[in-house]
């Protein structure tokens, strides 16, 4: 059985050759982080270096947590995104996804991405992701951001999330059910043997 580290090293798409061998065993080290900011009702997340499934974990949470404090609408700009793995963009898409606003009866979405390049947009319909994650044109102001540091690691979190990202993925399209397919089926062993 191949472990899960070593099969997740083939998840990030388009890297730079002189940091995609061995990713499997290096994603931690490449250099990443999130500048946050509140801007009128919205949070803007400022993704620097790389979005892998390393740090994904620690974005969702706190894009749930942000949202259990009553912020509904965020901001994720990429203009200073170097790479994206299939696990982060599997949790964008998720989170993308629109809510119904009752009070109004309409459909909003959550979180929209801005400040995307052509290689962004074409990682993103790599995967078929165009047309689920809304992609926006915003005059961003020049307010002070916060380095969000990581205060907890959880592995078998790391992993579910990874799971669900990527189900979430396959679920969309055919073509994510054939690249991730067997991905999921060893994952899932992976997962038995850790329990």
């Amino acid at each position: 059985m191949v472990p899960y580290q070593k099969t997740l090293g083939v998840l990030l798409h388009n890297t730079p050759k002189d940091i995609s061998t061995n990713l499997g065993s290096d994603m931690g080290k490449l250099h990443s982080s999130f500048q946050v900011a509140s801007w009128d009702s919205a949070i803007i997340i400022k993704v620097r270096g790389f979005a892998t499934q390393n740090n994904s974990v620690f974005f969702k949470d706190f894009l749930d947590e942000m949202q259990r404090k009553k912020f509904s609408k965020f901001i994720v700009d990429l203009s200073d995104c170097k790479g994206m793995d299939s696990t982060f963009m599997g949790v964008l898409a998720s989170l993308a996804q629109p809510i119904n606003k009752l009070a109004e009866n309409i459909l909003i979405p959550p979180l929209t991405v801005v400040n995307i390049t052509s290689y962004h947009r074409h990682l993103f319909d790599t995967l078929g992701l165009l047309h689920v994650i809304p992609i926006g044109q915003i005059d961003l102001p020049d307010i002070s951001m916060k380095e969000l540091t990581e205060t907890r690691y959880n592995p078998m979190e790391r992993i579910k999330l990874i799971q669900e990202a990527h189900e979430y993925l396959v679920s969309l399209n055919e073509n994510n059910k054939k690249q991730f397919g067997k991905f999921l089926e060893m994952l899932a062993l992976e997962m038995q043997s850790l329990k």
